[in-house]
Order: structure tokens, then C-alpha cells, then sequence
């Protein structure tokens, strides 16, 4: 199959687990970091900082804006043409950064923020033009399957962080020295994924044509507003609560947050990890296609549902971690531990909409999302305060989010999955969780140590776990050590699909 490395299985296994490993490890390290934070220098404080990184999240995605996932689509399905498409590709990011950041300056006046998160917002917008930087690298890594390499910059930019987040609480240091501490990471990131890229990036700049940067711009404007309107669905609790409420709320609900996005990221590791295949397959093999979606659902479904039981199970002991100040936040993280699986389900389905190329569809949908989002958090914000702001998170996504993402991703795509060994997995967590309640020890570390074990030995057994898919990885992976048959290269590390020359309608 054009433009994919020969072993296919190893690349997306290699990909897959150091995006997990590598993500795993910045969540833990932003966790510490918020520990320190809440520590040296208060929840208030913790507070302020989590509202900055809230809106420096949109911000990010605006000059993201999903040009990045259809440069990767565009070059998997044409790759003689990368240079040119990725030389258009800095031309969009530096015309971006420009206008987020002015656009950055403008939202902190107009909400009304103290002067000093205004001051904080400013040096934290400067860290845009290097993350503008770093998404043209990006966009490289994924397309030759070198994505380990994207999240080692990012691993290098929070080793330099943490300690000087450290020194800076120490010292009493004001929000705007913490976001500056920020800034100080992307501008190492960017550093680190220009070292690890340099020898094999390339740009066709006398090439290039005005059209295709802005065919990329065009083509990825409905996927730009989805982002945008996924990260102002993602970030519209703090917001609210910082309006409604207090910094404490703000403070409480963010922690929580620290230990469920680490499970959003990990699953968005594992989609962003076989987008490549999926845009390759895409019209040339529908039988890859499928079971390239349906490993890749089933896989992060086991995954997603196993942190649900931790996360779950073991909440008081998870937030004491932070600080004795964030013990109300526990409540807060059990109901929020409930949308993980919601969103592992909705996160993995999400390509196949962009993949087919129906962004306006997935466009409708967020729109729908964030309305009925906003509307719940209105009307229990006031009621509930945080708490209702938690509940009001799971219930949209469950019922708004995830069933509709199910049925119209497959519509669309044309391809119809097997849900069956799926909900095996969901229930075996909730079985696993039971166990733990019936012995009483909920909210403690033994809880988080002993549901892990008991859920994987429920999903080997009942079938959760398919003890073939863990043959194929494991050929996949010992094949990048041996010379490939030809047979072998085909699909995602499994074995070869009959129907390999069957191809899509246009």
C-alpha cells in the first residue's frame, strides 16, 4: 500500500505505545506540577493557572485549526507532492499565530479578566508561534509513521518546565511567572522536534503554489470549527465556573480533570496513531479499512475502560496526591471517571468522519454538543455548583455525544462494526468495580491496585480480550526483526485480508 513502512503492524504498535508511554508521562509530570502549584502557592492560585491553560487550549487549536489532519490526509493519499503541501503548511501556521494572538489579547480584554491574568494571557500567547513550529513537524512525523519523535520534544519541554515551575512557587511567584514557565516548554519543544526532524525534513518551497496552502486552509475550515468547538466543549466547565462560581471551584474541577484528560490523551494517541493507515485504505481497501477501525475501537475501549476502573476506584487516594485542599474534588473525579468511556468510544469514531471527508457533518454534531453542554451547565451550575458541572459533562456526552458519533460515523464512512465484544469490555469494568465495593475498599490505593488485575482477568475471560488479536501483535512485532513475506506486509500486522483488491464507490 503507497506511502506505508513495509511491517505496517510495527509501526503502528511502535507509534501506539510511545504516544501512550510518552503521554502517560506528561500527564503524571503536569499532575506534579499541578502539586506543586496547589502546595507552594495555593488552590486560588492553582486556580487561576488552570483558567489560562483552559483558554491557551483554544487558542492552540486555532492555530492548529485542523490543517494538520488534512495535510496528513492530503500527503498519505499523494506523497510525491509532501514537500510542497508542507512548505504551504508553514505559510498557514505563520499567518495563524499572528491572528490567534491578536485574537488571544482581544478575548482576555473583552471577558473581563483582572489585569494580571490579562498580563499572564500575553506571555502565555507567545508560546503560539512555537507551537505553530512544532505542527509543522508534526504533520511530518505522522506521515512517515515517526510520531515517538513529536511526543519526545513534548517530553523534553516539560523536563525543563517542572523544575522551573518549582523554583517559581517557591518563591511566591505571580500566575504570570507560571504561565511564563509554560511558554519556556513550547519553546523547548520546538527546539526538540527540529533537532529530532532536520535530517529528513524537506520543503518544496519553488514549488510551491498559492492554491494549495489555501486548498489545505479550505478543506479544513469545517474540521477547524469542530476543533474549536470541541476545545471550548472541553474547557467550557472552568470558564463557567470561574464566572458563576469562585477559583476554588475552578480549582476543585481542574483537578479532577488532571487525572481524566490523561485517558482522553492516551485514546487520541491511538486515533491519531492509525489516521495514516485509515486515510491510505480509504477508497483502495475497504476489508483493511474496517479492521484497521475495528482493532483500533476494541483496543482503546479495553484501555479507556480499564482507567475507568482505576480512576474510579481509587479517587480519594488519586486527588489526596495533589494536596489535602483537593479532597472534595474526589466526588468530582468518580462522576467524571463515568465519561471516559463515553469518550473513548466518541474519540475513535471521530476519524471516520474526516476520513471520508464529511467535516460538515461532524461540524453539526459539536455544534449540537456545546449548545446542549452550555445549556446543562446553566441550569446546574447555579443549582449544584461543581457538582452539577460534573454530572452535567457526562450526560451530554453519553447521550448526546457518543450515540449519535456511533451511528452517523459509520453512515458515513460506509462500514458497519461489531459491538459485541465491546460491551463484554464495558461490563467487565463495571464487574471489576462491584468486586471492589463489596470488599470495601473504594477510595484507597488497594482498590486501585486490585481492579486493574480483576478486570483484565474478567475481559480474558469472557472474551473482552481476543487472545488472536495478542498473536497478531505479537507476529507483528517479532516480524520487525526478521525479513517480511510479501503477505505479511499487508493490513495492520494481521493476517491478509482475502478481499484486498476490494475497493470503494466513489
Amino acid at each position: 500500500m503507497k506511502g506505508l513502512p513495509h511491517n505496517l503492524g510495527w509501526s503502528i504498535v511502535k507509534n501506539a505505545v510511545s504516544q501512550m508511554a510518552g503521554r502517560l508521562f506528561l500527564s503524571a509530570a503536569r499532575l506534579g506540577i499541578a502539586a506543586i502549584i496547589v502546595r507552594q502557592a495555593g488552590s486560588e492560585r492553582f486556580g487561576e493557572y488552570s483558567l489560562l491553560l483552559s483558554v491557551l487550549l483554544i487558542a492552540e487549536w486555532l492555530v492548529d485549526f485542523g490543517t494538520t489532519d488534512i495535510a496528513v490526509r492530503a500527503i498519505c493519499q499523494r506523497p510525491e507532492r509532501q514537500g510542497v503541501l508542507l512548505a504551504s503548511l508553514c505559510v498557514i501556521k505563520a499567518a495563524q499565530a499572528v491572528t490567534v494572538f491578536a485574537l488571544l489579547i482581544g478575548a482576555l480584554y473583552g471577558l473581563r479578566y483582572p489585569a494580571h491574568i490579562v498580563h499572564a494571557g500575553i506571555v502565555g500567547g507567545l508560546g503560539l508561534f512555537f507551537y505553530a513550529g512544532v505542527l509543522i513537524w508534526r504533520t511530518f512525523f505522522r506521515c512517515t509513521m515517526r510520531m515517538e519523535r513529536d511526543v519526545a520534544g513534548e517530553v523534553v519541554g516539560i523536563l525543563v518546565m517542572a523544575p522551573a515551575v518549582w523554583f517559581a512557587s517557591a518563591a511566591n511567584a505571580s500566575v504570570v511567572t507560571l504561565v511564563a514557565c509554560y511558554t519556556l516548554s513550547r519553546a523547548v519543544f520546538f527546539a526538540a522536534v527540529v533537532l529530532f526532524g532536520r535530517r529528513e525534513m524537506s520543503f518544496g518551497v519553488p514549488r510551491m503554489r498559492g492554491e494549495d496552502g489555501w486548498g489545505v486552509f479550505r478543506a479544513a475550515l469545517p474540521l477547524g470549527f469542530v476543533g474549536l468547538l470541541v476545545c471550548a466543549y472541553d474547557t467550557l466547565a472552568p470558564l463557567m465556573l470561574s464566572k458563576m462560581g469562585d477559583m476554588r471551584d475552578v480549582a476543585y474541577y481542574s483537578c479532577a480533570m488532571r487525572f481524566v484528560f490523561p485517558v482522553i490523551i492516551i485514546i487520541q494517541a491511538i486515533s491519531g496513531t492509525v489516521y495514516t493507515p485509515l486515510a491510505t485504505y480509504w477508497k483502495e481497501s475497504t476489508a483493511n479499512f474496517k479492521r484497521t477501525q475495528q482493532h483500533a475501537l476494541e483496543s482503546a475501549v479495553l484501555i479507556g475502560a480499564g482507567l475507568f476502573c482505576i480512576l474510579n476506584a481509587s479517587a480519594e487516594w488519586l486527588v489526596a496526591l495533589v494536596g489535602p485542599e483537593m479532597a472534595a474534588a474526589a466526588t468530582l473525579l468518580r462522576i467524571l471517571s463515568f465519561g471516559v468511556i463515553a469518550r473513548s468510544i466518541s474519540t475513535m469514531m471521530s476519524p471516520l468522519v474526516i476520513v471520508a471527508g464529511r467535516q460538515h457533518q461532524a461540524l453539526w454534531l459539536t455544534i449540537i454538543l456545546v449548545i446542549c453542554k452550555a445549556a446543562a451547565f446553566s441550569w446546574l451550575i447555579p443549582r449544584h455548583g461543581r457538582l452539577g458541572a460534573a454530572i452535567g459533562d457526562v450526560g451530554v456526552e453519553a447521550v448526546v455525544g457518543m450515540v449519535p458519533m456511533i451511528l452517523i460515523s459509520q453512515y458515513l464512512a460506509g462500514v458497519w462494526l461489531q459491538w459485541k465484544r465491546i460491551c463484554v469490555t464495558v461490563l467487565c469494568a463495571f464487574l471489576a468495580l462491584l468486586a471492589c465495593r463489596l470488599l470495601g475498599i473504594m477510595g484507597t490505593i488497594w482498590a486501585g491496585m486490585l481492579v486493574a488485575p480483576v478486570y483484565l482477568g474478567l475481559a480474558l475471560t469472557l472474551g473482552g480480550v481476543p487472545l488472536e488479536r495478542l498473536r497478531e501483535l505479537h507476529r507483528s512485532v517479532v516480524g520487525r526483526f526478521r525479513p517480511q513475506s510479501a503477505s505479511e506486509e499487508q493490513g495492520c500486522g494481521v493476517e491478509p485480508c482475502d478481499s484486498e483488491q476490494e475497493t470503494r464507490n466513489p
